[in-house]
C-alpha cells in the first residue's frame, strides 16, 4: 500500500503521503461498514430464508 507507492516515488511529500493513507483508510472503513450493514440485514432474514420452502421446477 502506502509503502510500496512511497519506495517507487520517494520525491512524493510527507504530506501527501498522509493524505493518500487517510484516502486508503477511509475506503476500507467504508468497506467495512458495508459489510456489517449486509451480514446484519442477512441476520434479519435469516429465519425466513431457514422457513421458506424449497424452490421446485416440477
Amino acid at each position: 500500500m502506502i509503502y510500496s507507492y512511497q519506495s517507487s516515488h520517494p520525491d512524493i511529500s510527507v504530506y501527501d503521503q498522509l493524505q493518500q493513507l487517510q484516502a486508503e483508510f477511509n475506503e476500507v472503513k467504508n468497506e467495512n461498514k458495508i459489510l456489517k450493514i449486509s451480514g446484519r440485514l442477512l441476520l434479519e432474514r435469516a429465519p425466513q430464508l431457514i422457513t421458506m420452502r424449497p424452490y421446485s421446477n416440477t
